[in-house]
Parts: C-alpha cells; sequence; structure tokens
C-alpha cells in the first residue's frame, strides 16, 4: 500500500472540520511535532517523479527492469534491496548538497 502526503501539516483539515470538538487535538500544536516519512518505493518514485528509475537501478546495482517493476508495484523488494535502493538514494542526497549553480 502506497501513502504520499500532499499536504504540509496533514491534521489542519482534520482540526477544521472532523476534529473541531476533539478536546485532545485542540491541545495539540502540530508545529512543534517531529515528522518521520516512511515509504515504500512505489510512493516514493510517485512522489518523485523526476527521478530516473533506470539510472537509480544502475546507482543501485539492481536490474532496471527490476527497479521499474518495483517503481509500478508489480514486486516488492526484499529488505536486501531496500537498503542497495536507499543507500543510493543517501547518496544522491550528498551529492546534491555540495552542488553550488551560479548564472553565467
Amino acid at each position: 500500500m502506497s501513502y504520499v502526503y500532499l499536504q504540509e501539516k496533514p491534521f489542519d483539515d482534520y482540526k477544521k472540520h472532523e476534529g473541531k470538538n476533539d478536546a485532545f487535538w485542540k491541545k495539540v500544536d502540530v508545529n512543534n511535532i517531529e515528522w518521520e516519512t516512511l515509504y515504500d518505493i512505489q510512493a516514493f518514485f510517485m512522489q518523485h517523479p523526476y527521478l530516473n528509475i533506470t539510472a537509480m537501478a544502475k546507482l543501485a546495482g539492481i536490474n532496471a527492469s527490476l527497479m521499474r517493476q518495483y517503481s509500478s508495484g508489480v514486486k516488492h523488494p526484499s529488505a536486501n534491496q531496500m537498503q542497495k535502493i536507499e543507500a543510493a538514494i543517501k547518496q544522491i542526497v550528498i551529492e546534491l548538497k555540495t552542488i553550488n549553480l551560479y548564472a553565467t
């Protein structure tokens, strides 16, 4: 099952509508909650469509066809395969953090 958060503050809508009489959530300051986003592989590629699946597969050392099957939900990666994919994503993050662009 894929979960994708598109709202910056997921509880705002709840507090305005269904939860307007919920005493517990009225006391919670959602701005002071630390959020951790967990993705399954299909949701990750849906949320980040600009990532090239074939290039990600190569970086992770995974067959590109198999990676496409993971991203479409046809197949599901093992824990070992998921670790390879996550390591590749984290490698990209490190590389992107070092980039500085300038106008010519």
